[in-house]
């Protein structure tokens, strides 16, 4: 595509008045006429065993791509959900010819890159490198292995890579809104968990593979510096073996906006401020007629420094940013809006987020409004023309989505065509303030009573962090008079005792820190009243230290030598080296608030509120069943209990997921030594 061309286009957006004598200025110009786009013709071809080719040839760099992509019909996984991510990745691990290892060697030699996922490949080098591409390419696609050992290796990282998005408000967000908008049982509302990733085995993988990884349900795109009769030929001789079998479909529920509006939250006790979503399912398929005219609508409403940023950014001065999505989609397409507010100001921006629903349903809009959205669509439009991949996908989605001939040759044209009028018919169909999900994650103490005036069931449904709805059993409710003295009580007898716990002087604890693919192991060593040390070691080798004697705190790492006597760092160390802290709440300035009954992984527990001198809270949960705690919160991160042993009677976790803001790790207690003699010299600073 020359420069050219794509600066014609956009000279389309400049008004030029008629005989050029006089310009008067007080009047807005009228635009001009959009163009038909002449759009050059991608070549395309199938071979025998139906795979469909489509070929851009462009000589301007001396480089080719190959994109396949499958078109088989989306499936719900269950309880196996994150099976065709895996077994995408397991493509690119080895060959029945080639270990991973020698096709990264191969890859990495002539400079090329090569990708797989669940939906395809794609590879990428120079063009004199073509048929090596294409050996390389075909053998990952016709032959893969399956090593187990990268099998095992994925899962872990993948598990891994879970862990540290737990945690997140946008995390949570994703898994609340899949859930309540789509329904468990929809293909778009499952979520992977760590149990349907160990679910998943290398034989299911490998049915995968063979059932969706088929000719007749894909499309090659190439594009770049090659002739399509030569690139026939060899994809005759490398993919000609690929053999076709029918592609298994199945019957999907249909799901639908709710009849009436909803709102569903996720509590994070100490969040300070909220994420914020409106949405629900539409029906918008990619070859509706109107789907230029809700490209444009959604813009006007959502698009980038249009109505919801100028309403909640800038005139009130809620978020640095509030968008809309309209999605298209055979299945199930959605609408959504975003943000994310403080706390103090959720109630106000979901009011304005409905105003700007119900405005732009009840309204026409502006002439104004109606120019500048067309004039940024026919600018981006204009402008993804300089990239020969643009015409390869826009001539797969007239083959893939059935649209006409000449979709994209008349887009601007129908773009210009588009009136205030049809904006506001699509935004009846589309824009449903009546029937939408309000999601919520943040601190339900402070949000929930403020958002119920929003449900038109008058309910908030609550879920957990999960995403799972929290259910209120029969048996969650705090007995007269129990206080949160008798949580404490209950939790000491469960752990062995105030009288054991009382007679511990110090203690030794090992720790395997895990993350991602690191693991770390750290000792602990904590003496009363308030002596810590803590050593971390990574492959045997010390890393880092750091010691609290009372009075100062010195931390030690490959960085340098650091002391503190005060400042945040020093008075979190202080508060931490308090030696059974949890006897001593009373002396150290700790209130203690019993706040209620909720459910945790299915158990019935009690939240309790601690707050500090300071004013900085936590939260805690204890199992109202064994009285055991199951987790802490603060503002920094939250912390998992489980597996207690007891090590010379007294029980301590021994598997903790800790998080740390957005990362997550686990802790695996190896071993824990009580009253090991330890004195003040073991503490000492030097």
């Amino acid at each position: 595509m020359k420069i050219r061309f794509i600066i014609a286009i956009l000279l389309t957006i400049i008004i030029i008045t008629p005989g050029m004598a006089q310009l008067d200025r007080s009047k807005r110009p009228e635009p001009g006429p959009a163009p038909v786009i002449n759009i050059p013709k991608a070549n395309q071809f199938e071979l025998k065993n139906g795979l469909k080719v489509i070929v851009v040839e462009n000589d301007k760099l001396p480089r080719v791509s190959y994109n396949l992509r499958l078109v088989y019909e989306t499936f719900p996984e269950g309880e196996y959900a994150g099976l065709r991510s895996l077994a995408g990745q397991m493509l690119r691990t080895g060959t029945k010819n080639r270990t991973k290892q020698q096709i990264d060697e191969e890859i990495d030699f002539i400079g090329a890159s090569l990708s797989t996922h669940s939906r395809g490949i794609f590879a990428s080098s120079l063009s004199k490198h073509n048929a090596l591409l294409l050996d390389l390419m075909s053998d990952v696609l016709l032959n893969p292995s399956f090593p187990e050992e990268e099998f095992n290796r994925l899962k872990t990282r993948t598990l891994s890579n879970l862990s540290s998005q737990k945690g997140s408000s946008s995390y949570m967000m994703g898994l609340l809104s899949s859930r309540v908008v789509f329904g468990k049982n929809h293909p778009y509302g499952e979520s992977e968990t760590d149990e349907t990733i160990a679910n998943i085995t290398l034989e299911k993988c490998k049915q995968f593979y063979e059932t969706y990884f088929r000719p007749n349900a894909a499309y090659l795109i190439i594009v770049g510096d090659v002739k399509t009769k030569q690139v026939q030929r060899q994809l005759n001789k490398y993919f000609g073996s690929w053999q076709a079998k029918p592609v298994p479909t199945v019957e999907i529920p249909e799901v639908k906006a709710p009849e009436k509006r909803m709102v569903s939250l996720i509590d994070r006790p100490l969040a300070v401020q909220s994420s914020v979503r409106v949405g629900y399912v539409v029906d918008l398929k990619p070859n509706d007629k109107d789907r230029i005219t809700a490209s444009v609508m959604n813009t006007i409403l959502g698009g980038g420094m249009f109505r919801l940023n100028q309403n909640l950014r800038e005139t009130h001065g809620y978020t640095y940013g509030a968008y809309s999505s309209l999605g298209r989609d055979q299945l199930a397409a959605n609408f959504f809006i975003f943000t994310e507010v403080g706390n103090d100001v959720t109630e106000g921006a979901v009011k304005e987020i409905l105003n700007e629903m119900y405005r732009i349903v009840n309204e026409p809009v502006s002439d104004e409004e109606l120019q500048t959205a067309k004039n940024y669509l026919t600018g981006t439009f204009a402008l993804s023309l300089a990239e020969p991949r643009t015409i390869a996908d826009f001539t797969f989605e007239i083959a893939r989505h059935n649209l006409p001939s000449d979709y994209y040759a008349n887009y601007l044209k129908n773009l210009e065509a588009v009136t205030a009028a049809d904006i506001q018919r699509v935004a009846k169909r589309y824009i449903l303030p009546e029937n939408c999900h309000i999601m919520i994650v943040g601190k339900a103490e402070d949000v929930s009573e403020s958002l119920k005036q929003f449900a038109m069931d008058n309910k908030i449904h609550m879920y957990d962090q999960q995403a799972n709805p929290v259910v209120v059993s029969k048996s969650a409710t705090i007995p007269s008079g129990f206080t949160a003295d008798d949580v404490m009580e209950k939790y000491f007898a469960a752990i062995g005792g105030k009288n054991n716990i009382a007679k511990m002087n110090d203690y030794k604890i090992v720790q395997n820190y895990v993350f991602m693919s690191y693991e770390a192991q750290v000792i602990n060593y904590h003496m009363t009243p308030n002596y810590f040390l803590s050593e971390s070691f990574m492959g045997g080798s010390l890393i880092s230290k750091q010691l609290f004697d009372g009075k100062k705190l010195v931390i030690t790492s490959p960085a340098g030598k650091q002391e503190f006597s005060d400042g945040p760092f020093f008075d979190l160390a202080k508060q931490q080296a308090v030696f059974n802290a949890e006897l001593k709440y009373k002396e150290i300035g700790v209130e203690r608030t019993l706040m209620g009954v909720e459910k945790f992984s299915g158990k019935d527990a009690y939240k309790m509120q601690l707050t500090t001198k300071d004013g900085s809270r936590s939260i805690e949960y204890y199992d109202v069943e064994s009285g055991l705690k199951l987790k802490s919160m603060t503002e920094s991160g939250s912390a998992v209990y489980s597996n207690y042993k007891d090590f010379g009677g007294v029980k301590f976790p021994t598997k903790i997921v800790q998080e740390a803001g957005a990362q997550y790790f686990e802790i695996f207690i190896e071993s824990v030594e009580i009253n090991t003699r330890l004195t003040k010299e073991f503490f000492v600073i030097e």
